[in-house]
């Protein structure tokens, strides 16, 4: 059965970048290349599209924010390849021949009879000899990356079913009515940005998210996403007011005196920040509003290559962009639903007086930091000999000598067990492979994050996913 397309997907862990900002760049590049295929009289463009079948693969996953995989596919019957408008130049559809004979990618030959990568590892300006001008990387784009472009040489047509669980798009020359030219599936950074980009290129644009909550569930979200919500802003909000315990300290140095020690209210904290993330989403709704994006509440569920269901109602759309992100990833241990994840954390009702956090990537690490200054007793439980496995070792060092100077208590090379609740007193008592028992108020995971593409309807219509959850993809952009 011939895949018909979904003009983008997003749930994949193909690529670590800094934040939801960068995740939204990548979909502003999927999003401006779909738009690319949009007829001349929506769009104000007069390029025409390529005549073989072209795929631009793109996936991320904004680490700790966002997980998206973006998939872009069309046919049409010119020769040349579409126009990308603004930005990102460096980066062009590759076309995928289905003929023999040599392939291009973006400028490079490649034999008709292997698969080819060509790749440009972190250089910080320096372009490795294997890139081709294609694919070097945009100048404004600031840092250093790499650019992968994998173009198969197997002769599959976009629409042919038969690779990577990707479906194709019916020919742009097959004109249909559909209730929107894009319609995104997850209103984060990326998916509101994304939106609010391609309409106003004219575009007729919707975006589906479950309603506003503060702690994420399978039947609640909102506007702004994971970084907004739950994430990146939150956090740094509890980072910024557990700093000032070290300032008060260190003024008495400068010659400030106080009365008595400064003491903190945890319940006015959480307070005031959630009317932050209340009005920060007010302001995304307001964007999407005056970008005339058209904002559709509920879960949405992938029923067709071009339909959406959204509660009862279901709607179509020429391009499907899927902007789901991801969720805390929880591992299965018994005892694991006592424990509690990064959303939760920002929703405790007062203050623990003890913690131990479960991981040792930055995002426990910087709760860890948070409730140790604000007093709390804090355990970090990590199976490497050292926290922030893949950062420079200098940092890795450094770091760990100064988190446990403050007090931190670091169990290196260790893994959870088991989570117990005490009877007689409510506390957990977390269990290590080595034996070692640590009884604490709460147990917190910070072990990484999974796709959101669980219900979605993903392979119900023709895409593969992994067993993470991810949708398989072939072609891989890291900026």
């Amino acid at each position: 059965m011939e895949r018909q397309a979904l003009s983008a997907m997003v749930g994949g862990n193909g690529l670590k970048l800094g934040g939801a900002c960068a995740a939204a760049r990548t979909l502003i590049y999927s999003a401006r290349t779909i738009w690319s295929q949009s007829s001349s009289s929506i769009s104000g463009s007069s390029s025409s599209l390529p005549s073989r079948r072209w795929a631009v693969y793109l996936v991320s996953y904004a680490r700790g924010h966002s997980d998206t995989t973006a998939r872009v596919s069309s046919s049409s019957s010119s020769d040349s390849l579409p126009s990308i408008p603004g930005g990102f130049r460096g980066l062009r559809a590759a076309p995928l021949k289905t003929g023999a004979g040599a392939q291009r990618c973006a400028g490079a030959d490649i034999g008709a009879d292997e698969d080819h990568f060509f790749d440009r590892r972190p250089s910080w300006g320096r372009l490795s000899s294997r890139s081709p001008r294609g694919c070097r990387r945009d100048r404004r784009s600031g840092g250093g990356g790499w650019i992968r472009c994998h173009v198969s040489s197997s002769g599959h047509s976009a629409g042919d079913g038969a690779t990577n669980g990707a479906s194709s798009s019916s020919s742009s020359s097959q004109e249909t009515n559909y209730d929107y030219d894009v319609l995104t599936i997850g209103a984060g950074s990326g998916g509101v940005r994304a939106s609010r980009f391609v309409a106003g290129f004219g575009a007729k644009v919707a975006v589906c998210e479950l309603p506003f909550a503060l702690t994420s569930s399978d039947s609640k979200g909102g506007v702004g996403g994971t970084c907004v919500i739950r994430g990146c802003v939150p956090k740094k909000l509890l980072v910024y007011g557990s700093q000032f315990a070290h300032e008060f300290l260190a003024s008495k140095g400068f010659g400030w005196s106080f009365d008595k020690e400064p003491s903190h209210d945890w319940v006015t904290l959480i307070d005031n920040k959630n009317k932050e993330i209340q009005r920060l989403t007010g302001v995304y709704r307001k964007l999407l509003d005056g970008s005339k994006v058209d904002l559709l509440e509920g879960r949405a569920k992938l029923v067709g290559p071009h339909t959406v269901e959204v509660g009862s109602k279901r709607y179509t759309a020429k391009n499907i962009l899927l902007a789901v992100g991801g969720r805390p990833f929880v591992p299965d241990i018994p005892g694991k639903e006592y424990g509690i994840t990064s959303d939760e954390a920002l929703e405790l009702p007062e203050r623990p007086q003890s913690i131990c956090i479960i991981g040792g990537g930055y995002i426990a690490l910087e709760f860890a930091s948070i409730f140790n200054a604000l007093g709390t007793e804090t355990h970090v439980l990590i199976r490497q000999p050292k926290v922030l496995r893949g950062f420079d070792e200098e940092i890795r060092d450094f770091l760990g000598e100064q988190l446990q100077t403050r007090g931190i208590k670091i169990h290196n090379r260790a893994s959870p067990v088991s989570v117990e609740k005490d009877a007689d007193t409510g506390k957990l008592v977390l269990t290590t492979d080595k034996g070692e028992k640590i009884t604490t108020e709460v147990v917190m995971f910070a072990t990484g994050r999974k796709p959101r593409t669980e219900r979605l309807g993903a392979e119900e219509v023709g895409v593969e996913l992994d067993s993470s959850g991810a949708i398989k993809c072939l072609y891989v952009i890291r900026l």
